[in-house]
Order: C-alpha cells, then structure tokens, then sequence
C-alpha cells in the first residue's frame, strides 16, 4: 500500500472515529425500571414491590427481599415499550435555514427546531436468587442483567433547544447490572445491599496534519469505559405472616463522559475541540412499601411512597468548548481569541423533589391463576419549558393489568412448576401547555402530552 492511499485511509477512518465519538453523546434520562418497572408482575403492580418481588427483580426494588425465595429461583424476562407522544408547536416547524423560513414565513413565524420523540424498544432480562442456609440464618445472592435487543448502548446529542422528553431519552439502549446480598437472621427481618452498575466513558482523538502533502502523519484515537457503580440497600418486616413492610434506598447515579480531539497542522495552526457533561442520571430514591395478604381469598394489597430527589440532577447538555492556536494566531498576537465555549454557563434546570405513589392489588382465584392490576401516580419534576432549553416532561398516571400462570414442566424434567407473568401497563402523561417567557424564542409556545404502552412477559422457575 502507498503512502498516499495510507494517508487517505488514515483519515478517512480517523474522521469516521471522529465523528462518532463526538455525535454519540447521550442524553439525560432516568433508568428503564424507574420509569417502566422491572419485570411483569411489578409492571402489573403499578411498581408496588419494595415488599412483594421475591424474585431476581428484588435486585432493584429491595434488595432485603432476595431473601424471601428458600429455593434457587432464576428466570427472564422481555419488555417492549411503544412511546405515542406528542409535542404541538404553536408555529409551523422549518429547518430549511434563516434566510428561506424568514422569507416565507417572517422572522419570528417558525420554530427552528422539530421535536425529537423517544422511539419504540425491547430488551431483556436475566437474572437468578441463590439462597444459602447458614447458622446464623439465610444469606442470599441476586443478580439481573438488562440488555437491549438492538444496541448495548447507544446515545444521540440533541440541543437543549430542541423539545425533547427529559425522561425518556435513550434510556432504554443501556447495559445495567445489578448485583445484591441479603441476610435474614430472623424469620421476621432482612437486610440487604447491593450496586447497580453502568459505565463512564472517557476518549481522545488527535491527528497530526501535513498540509503539505495533505495527509495525515498520523493519528491515534483512545476511548476508556470505566465501571461506575452506585449503592442500593433495604431492610424488610414481616410483623406477622401476612403483613410486611419495606424500605428501600438507590443511590443516584450519572454517568460521565470526556471526549477530546485535536488536530495539529504542522504546529502552525491547532484546533481543538472538547466535549464533556454528565449524562443519563437517575436521582437519590427512598422506597417505602407495606403489603398485607387476605389469607381467606388469597387477596394481596400493597402501597408504596418514592421520594426522588430531582433537585440535584445536572445539566444535562453538552459541554463543547472550540480550541484555537498554532504558531501563526500566537505570532499575531492572537492566540486564544477564537475560543469558544470554554465559559458556557450550565442550564439551571430549575428541577423540584418528587413523590410517586403506587397501589397494587393481585388475587389467586386458582392455583395455576393470579391476577393482578395496579396504579401509580409519577409528578413531574420539571417546570414548564418557557425558557430556551426544551426539557419536556409531564404529570404520569400509570395504569397495570396482568395475571400469572403456573404449570408444571411439560419436559418433565424438573419436578416444580414454571411460573409465566405476564403484565402490560399504560402511561398517560397529563396535557401540559407552555407560554415562552420570550416572543421571540426559537422554538416558540408548545403544548405536550401523550401515552405509552409496554408489554412484559417473564418466565421464572425454581429448584
């Protein structure tokens, strides 16, 4: 191979690396269970399973509750989610650029962005409970995978100019882990803690330019992926054997990311461009929950308290600061004086503290039949978007329905039952109308709303 068509090579493929590091940065958004639920039965559930998940999902519920299963129980799980939201714009939409909008429909008669609208998902789950009998009662083990069907991660920049769903972003295309060790020493308490586990990403890309020849001398690319981790905990009640009480506790969690590049042309001139901001993040929670069994019919009733503390979340936007020197702008006089960015300001996102409540009932009528419906109310802790940053976010009514299935093993080859759960739940989010502070906002007044609906199907067993 010749110089030249190295040369040619060698920057195309550093300019596609270049260009994907820098258009893959994610949006902010809170985790898939967060805001679909974990699994059927909690989908069904309205999410009222701090003290009713006694399976792999207790992972991210309550972490005290892996304790429950006295056998191994280990199972999987499919989610699908069609997102059907909408944002009206009060003024007609056109990108085509200033100077053909204002001509056609006056200088503040459009909106410059179109509204971005999370996509259709799917992804699975798979996870196990290892109880182990010790002599100062039960230790027990969980563990859950999450992986989307389509990309393990995947992210998109988006302006904060541009209206787009806060909560919803690209927060299905994640790899989330989640690892948990409960103890019970008492027949009646349990203990647990665990992590939740996504990653950090941190990069560099620098090119060496020759402008005589015009190639690249050379070029080197690095991208690290450090594990990050954030804590879970809770504690479980059981003050008779029909009712208990649950507490749980997730530690906020955002990931981080610092993408780098430069171009160097013969030191003469240097340009470089970063980009950096924290991304994905999910809010300290505090879980509280209590169910109580009607024996008689075999009824469950169960209720459930999130305090979510939105109020620390970040700016969720990019960071790009635009580098510029060299020899020549320093011989000048002017190195420095074309930077951009390095001061932005964050956006204060003005985010409050939540409270979801969430009510569950399910009833066994039969020994193979459970069924189950639930409710949850989510507030937003957004404000209305009347600024310039279109963070967009409504008021959530939640409504579950599902039921299990219980059969035996029509392999006959293991002696106890396999369960399949299925739930499905609808997200209605409430109408939300917003005046711009500013007449003359780029985007102009909106009104969102709209609705979810997902579908989960999980298959456990024990032995």
């Amino acid at each position: 191979m010749t110089d030249s068509r190295r040369a040619r090579r060698l920057r195309g493929h550093g300019a596609s690396l270049l260009l994907a590091l820098l258009c893959g940065v994610p949006t902010a958004s809170a985790s898939i269970y967060d805001i679909y639920g974990f699994g059927a039965r909690g989908i069904s559930l309205g999410g009222a399973m701090v003290t009713l998940a006694d399976d792999f999902s207790a992972t991210f519920y309550n972490p005290a509750a892996v304790t429950l299963p006295s056998d191994v129980r280990y199972g999987g799980s499919f989610i699908v989610a069609a997102p059907f939201f909408d944002v009206g714009l009060a003024r007609p939409a056109c990108t085509e650029g200033a100077v053909l909008c204002s001509a056609r429909l006056g200088a503040f008669g459009y909106s410059r962005r179109e509204a971005h609208i999370p996509e259709t998902f799917a992804g699975f789950s798979l996870g196990w409970v290892i109880p182990f009998d010790v002599g100062l009662g039960r230790l027990s083990t969980g563990v859950s995978l999450y992986v989307p069907t389509i990309n393990l991660i995947r992210a998109e920049a988006l302006d904060p100019a541009t209206p787009q769903f806060y909560l919803y972003q690209n927060l299905p295309d994640q790899l989330v882990i989640l690892l948990s060790l409960g103890w019970a020493p008492l027949d009646w308490f349990s203990v647990g803690a665990g992590v939740q586990v996504l990653a950090d990403v941190f990069g560099s890309a620098g090119f060496a330019l020759d402008a005589g020849n015009g190639s690249f001398d050379s070029g080197d690319i690095e991208v690290e992926i450090v594990p990050k981790m954030a804590a879970t905990a809770g504690v479980l009640f059981m003050p008779s054997e029909d009712l208990r009480i649950g507490l749980s506790y997730r530690q906020e969690l955002g990931l981080s990311f610092a993408l780098p590049a430069q171009v160097d042309v013969n030191g003469l001139l240097v340009i470089g461009l970063d980009t950096a901001g924290s991304v994905l993040y999910t809010p300290h929670q505090l879980l509280f929950g209590a169910s109580y069994r009607v024996a008689p019919i075999n009824l469950t009733l169960a209720a459930g308290l999130d305090w979510a503390l939105w109020s620390r979340a970040p700016d969720p936007s990019p960071q790009v600061a635009v580098r510029v020197g060299g020899d020549v702008l320093e011989t000048l006089g002017l190195d420095g004086t074309l930077d951009v960015g390095d001061d932005a300001p964050p956006i204060d996102l003005g985010f409050r503290d939540t409270v979801t409540s969430r009510l569950g009932v399910e009833w066994g009528p039969l020994e193979w039949l459970v069924v189950r419906a639930g409710y949850a109310f989510r507030p937003t802790p957004a404000p209305k978007a009347t600024g310039t940053a279109n963070y967009l976010d409504n008021d959530t009514h939640q409504i579950g329905f599902g039921a299990r299935f219980t059969f035996m093993d029509p392999l006959a080859v293991h002696p106890k039952p396999i369960s399949l759960d299925i739930g499905n739940m609808f997200s209605v989010l409430a109408r939300r109308v917003v005046r711009k502070s500013d007449l003359r906002d780029p985007v102009g007044d909106l009104e969102h709303s709209g609705f979810a609906y997902t579908l989960s199907v999980t298959v456990t067993h024990e032995y």
